[in-house]
């Protein structure tokens, strides 16, 4: 027994645990070394809007329901589309698939189209010009109640559509657009401003008057806004006949095709590079 103590007393000390060492190199699972070459790369969404103004002989456009075969109406809001065609304005969205159908009738009339292309990361505000110096005129359109309401213009004035734009976040691809028609008397005159910090301030300006007609539209992807004369365009007081209709010795009436292309530009590496952006799937 002694000797089986003294011989159990001398057991030799076990040695510390170590972690054992691996080779260099990827293993399953593994994720890679970070590198400042994996940083995430800045994405924006621009939005190109192509803008044309098409001017026909009347009559073209506004009564030919073959054209508006290659336009889906339904899109817009029935009681929005009602308002505004009754205002002497039609409108809806032609898909990009019937693009030769307008580039065609673009093509046919190259020296009454105009054309300009804008750029916006964000929302933009711009103008298109439908008519201008015009002399004298009455404008009328229905109002969210629909009763005609407007005014008479005694002096030279401007007709424009305010246009804004900027891409819808939750709907990869698609684009919001809006159009406020409106007078801009070219009389200048002084205003007085209130600014937030309670200073006033005064401003040359010309007077403006807004027609609020709600026309504001999801354009779809692979889709463009189509916007024309209505048939009851004819009636020289309403809104439609107002921006949209020409007269003179040879009446014309004017096409609008508004034309977004949503792209995807990313920075990485000091590199920029941009790629049409779609929706998923």
């Amino acid at each position: 027994m002694l000797l089986a103590t003294a011989v159990g007393g001398c057991r030799p000390a076990e040695p510390p645990a170590t972690t054992p060492t691996r080779p260099a190199g990827r293993y399953v699972g593994e994720a890679p070394p970070r590198t400042p070459a994996d940083a995430r790369p800045q994405v924006r969404l621009v939005v190109q809007l192509a803008v044309y103004q098409i001017n026909l002989p009347l009559g073209t456009v506004a009564n030919n329901e073959k054209f508006w075969q290659h336009v889906e109406e339904q899109r817009v809001d029935p009681a929005t589309y009602d308002r505004l065609y009754r205002s002497g304005l039609r409108v809806g969205q032609a898909r990009t698939d019937d693009w030769p159908y307008f580039k065609k009738l673009i093509d046919d009339n190259p020296a009454t189209t105009r054309a300009q292309v804008i750029q916006a990361t964000e929302s933009a505000v711009v103008e298109v010009v439908a008519k201008d110096d015009v002399r004298e005129q009455y404008v009328f359109s229905f109002d969210r109640k629909n009763l005609l309401e407007g005014r008479s213009y005694n002096e030279r004035s401007q007709n424009v559509f305010q246009l804004q734009f900027f891409p819808l976040q939750r709907r990869l691809g698609d684009v919001r657009v809006s159009l406020t028609p409106m007078v801009r008397t070219l009389r200048r005159q002084f205003v007085f401003i209130d600014r937030e910090d309670g200073e006033r301030s005064v401003e040359f300006t010309s007077p403006e008057r807004r027609y609020d007609c709600n026309l504001v539209a999801d354009v779809s992807f692979r889709h463009f806004l189509v916007l024309a004369p209505s048939p009851e365009a004819r009636l020289e007081p309403l809104l439609g006949h107002a921006f949209l209709v020409h007269d003179g010795p040879q009446k014309t009436e004017q096409l609008i095709l508004l034309v977004p292309t949503l792209y995807r530009v990313e920075t990485r590496d000091g590199k920029i590079t941009a790629s049409p952006a779609t929706q998923p799937g």
